[in-house]
């Protein structure tokens, strides 16, 4: 036990390494008091991350204008089913309706799956129809678009043109 004594006597540095190792002890307790803690409400159902994958000449710009038309009922698939049929075909919105991807061509009369991945309902206009879907669904949009090669957005909410599908023949 003396020797142990005698080390710690000689050896300054003990010191500073004990109140270092205290001070980071204390910066990982205040960050993990101080960060947000997530509600139930804000867990996503499946590990996705948001992207924003936004062209440089094409940035979301903001507006505060009502939706034109009401989209058409259509039959509703399970999400999972949903997923298989449309596959490749699906546009996928985030919290803060930040869209993956966020540039895209399909052909002319094909369906995209406008998925909601966020807890909230959000309203999407594609080709001035309005499409709302609760949080955690999803909406089908036809792309019946004339002439083809025509840039169809599409908005989320109040941001306007976050996603640019160019519909070919």
């Amino acid at each position: 036990m003396d020797k142990v004594n005698v080390w710690f006597k000689d050896n300054k540095n003990v010191g500073w390494l004990i109140a270092g190792i205290a001070v980071v002890l204390i910066i990982v307790v205040i960050v993990l008091i101080a960060r947000p803690s997530k509600k139930a409400s804000e867990v996503t159902i499946e590990n996705q991350e948001e992207t924003a994958l936004v062209a440089p000449n094409k940035a979301p710009t903001y507006y505060n204008k009502a939706p034109v038309a009401d989209a058409p009922a259509t039959p509703k698939l399970s999400y999972g089913d949903a997923v298989r049929t449309y596959g490749s075909n699906r546009i996928q919105f985030g919290e803060t309706c930040l869209a993956t991807p966020a540039t895209a061509v399909f052909k002319k009369g094909s369906e995209i799956m406008l998925d909601n991945r966020s807890w909230e309902a959000k309203t999407f206009t594609v080709n001035g129809t309005a499409y709302s879907v609760a949080g955690q669904d999803y909406a089908i949009a036809p792309l019946n678009v004339l002439p083809p090669s025509q840039d169809v957005m599409i908005d989320c909410g109040v941001m306007k043109n976050v996603v640019t599908i160019t519909v070919q023949n």
